[in-house]
């Protein structure tokens, strides 16, 4: 980071000291918490700056063979296109502030998808604001998410989207070494869905003041208008459900007989052992059939 000069009332410059690192919880983790503005959400997105609402921080990432906490982020957040964001802080000091904690947070990512559910988001914000003396509806409110403006909703699509793996990873630092600014620029131009970024805070202190200046790593202009692209690609699909799967069927289907069989098949799904569940057409809506207690690995059929 190129020098900072501060002007005293002389008029003279005072170059402003470096500050590194002691106490992550104190110097990084509360300094977040307090002021998540450092996540650097018009450098992520200048044309619609990202906002942050806190999920919780400390947040239990459960352990796949258990289901029971193993692990814990250091911060939640969802955005307000409900993307959530996974926030690890280290020191550079810290050994493990390279390879590994970029492992560590890919299997945080890898682990939540499996077991989180809106319930327990919602139920996770909610204890949240509390110890920030707020209410979940007004973090909501103050997000300003337009297309969610309830916390179940909001939670709903963060949930659809980390099934998705459609996320985002955030590593908050005073400052990277060059090799893990190289190794996340690398992991964003090849991950699709997920977003691998690293936030460098520098501070610099000068007649008892500190100054912050978060610098974003990770994209560079051919990666964001990739991902720009596949997220309005996403865009254009839509959750079906069952008013809209029957609606698209009728219209489709002429033939009143096929359409009789068709929903005799729908509806005895479930009394033979089948979970019915809808999927994200963007113009066609489509089933899901799976054996009852056994969502991940059933047979798809697609709508007639």
């Amino acid at each position: 980071m190129p020098d900072l000069y501060v002007r005293g009332a002389d008029g003279v410059l005072h170059r402003a000291e470096s500050v590194r690192c002691k106490n992550e919880t104190k110097e990084l983790q509360d300094l977040l918490h307090r002021n998540p503005v450092l996540l650097a959400g018009e450098q992520i997105n200048p044309a619609e700056p990202r906002r942050w609402l806190l999920i919780k921080r400390e947040m239990s990432v459960p352990d796949p063979s258990t289901g029971s906490g193993r692990w814990a982020i250091d911060f939640l957040y969802v955005d307000q296109d409900a993307t959530l964001t996974f926030v690890e802080c280290k020191r550079h000091d810290d050994s493990r502030s390279r390879r590994e904690v970029i492992a560590q947070v890919i299997d945080y990512v890898a682990n939540s998808a499996r077991l989180w559910t809106v319930e327990h988001l919602v139920q996770a914000a909610n204890i949240q604001a509390l110890v920030d003396q707020t209410t979940l509806d007004a973090e909501v409110q103050r997000l300003g998410a337009s297309d969610f403006p309830k916390a179940e909703s909001l939670m709903t699509a963060a949930v659809k989207k980390l099934g998705d793996h459609d996320v985002r990873v955030v590593l908050f630092m005073e400052e990277a070494p060059p090799e893990l600014k190289t190794m996340v620029e690398f992991l964003n131009e090849q991950m699709k869905s997920v977003e691998v970024l690293l936030v460098e805070v520098r501070m610099r202190s000068f007649a008892g003041s500190t100054a912050f200046s978060p610098m974003l790593w990770g994209y560079t202009e051919e990666v964001r208008a990739r991902k720009n692209a596949m997220a309005a690609a996403a865009g254009d699909r839509q959750q079906w459900d069952e008013p809209k799967f029957m609606a698209d069927l009728r219209g489709r289907v002429a033939n009143d007989s096929y359409l009789d069989a068709v929903l005799r098949i729908y509806r005895e799904l479930p009394t033979i052992g089948y979970d019915r569940r809808f999927g994200t057409g963007s113009a066609t809506g489509s089933v899901k059939c799976t054996p009852t207690g056994n969502r991940c690995n059933g047979a798809h059929h697609d709508s007639f």
